[in-house]
């Protein structure tokens, strides 16, 4: 599988366990293969898991970025049951997530899960990397 990525400068994208940070241009790029790939601005700190819906998403990324269903299982099962006690209304919703989790549709998972959570409770940091230097500040030194 061909994914054709577009980062803003500073933006950040997760592939596999692995952060991608652009430089301070617009970047685009090609990644071929199977491996996950999601964009930071779709992913969920630990520290801003709060809510059982949020923390059932940084579970379900979590077996999609790491690849990893078995490890997360007995945590997505409590998490799910969990946000559908908080959350009885939203249980179409849910059942729907539950399907993709089941398909190892984590991505599609993570999108229709992502209609519950507030758009503040995922990263949209687009500020450098500590340490990072533009260019120019390097070409200064030859």
């Amino acid at each position: 599988m061909t994914l054709r990525i577009e980062l803003k400068p500073f933006e950040k994208v997760f592939i596999g366990d692995a952060v991608l940070t652009n430089s301070d241009q617009r970047t685009m790029f090609i990644i071929d293969g199977q491996t996950p790939v999601l964009r930071a601005k779709d992913a969920i700190a630990p520290e801003n898991a709060r809510t059982p819906a949020e923390k059932l998403y940084l579970c379900i990324q979590n077996m999609f970025l790491l690849r990893d269903h078995k490890r997360y299982q007995g945590a997505y099962l409590a998490l799910a049951a969990e946000t559908i006690s908080s959350a009885p209304v939203e249980y179409p919703l849910l059942s729907e997530v539950d399907r993709f989790v089941t398909k190892a549709e984590y991505y599609k998972g993570l999108k229709a899960l992502r209609k519950l959570i507030p758009a503040e409770t995922f990263s949209t940091e687009s500020m450098p990397t500590p340490g990072y230097r533009p260019r120019a500040a390097f070409e200064h030194h030859r």
